[in-house]
């Protein structure tokens, strides 16, 4: 799994290369990396992040205040200090769910489906990452989505969906696409 930090702790990241993540520093592009570690000092570059990917965020924090300060800047985690390597392998783990290997292929045909732009949208994401709780956050950030729309936009794709596949609600963090086996 690709960590992008951007955090100077170079003993960070040789914990998590140590439990074999690949750890890379700095703020270039955020392509190919399955999560982004924001460090206290650049909790406001989550804003532009979350602006311009979906790659789940965890912010490192000192006060209660840049909790609160990385959640409305798309954060979808946080670690308090003290930033310990094995407290932030936990919320990596947590944030990003893999799939489990080898998930079915799935074929549905869109264009039986009665389903606006931005339900198509959800359905794309949602079949390209089956079994993986994906954030509201990250779903907010789609073409033609927004979070205020996005639970009729869920229930919306729900009635349309087949009986194979079940579209769950992870309280409080977002949804699942379940395939039955």
């Amino acid at each position: 799994m690709r960590v992008l930090l951007l955090e100077d702790d170079e003993t960070l990241a040789d914990a998590l290369r140590a439990h074999g993540y690949e750890a890379d520093h700095g703020s270039g592009p955020e392509d190919g990396h399955d999560v982004i570690i924001v460090g206290p000092t650049s909790l406001p570059a989550c804003r532009t992040l979350r602006s311009r990917t979906t790659t789940p965020l965890i912010a490192l924090v000192r006060t209660e205040r840049d909790r609160v300060t990385a959640l409305e800047m798309g954060a979808d985690d946080y670690v308090d200090e003290p930033h310990e390597a094995s407290r932030i392998i936990d919320r990596i783990r947590a944030t990003v769910r893999l799939p489990l290997p080898g998930p079915p292929e799935v074929r549905v045909d869109v264009d039986e489906l009665n389903l606006s732009e931005p339900e198509r949208t959800l359905l794309a994401h949602f079949l390209a990452h089956p079994d993986r709780v994906l954030t509201r956050a990250q779903l907010a950030c789609l073409p033609g989505l927004t979070d205020s729309l996005l639970d009729a936009h869920v229930t919306a794709l729900r009635a349309e969906l087949p009986e194979t596949i079940t579209l769950e609600q992870v309280r409080g963090i977002g949804f699942r696409l379940l395939l039955s086996r």
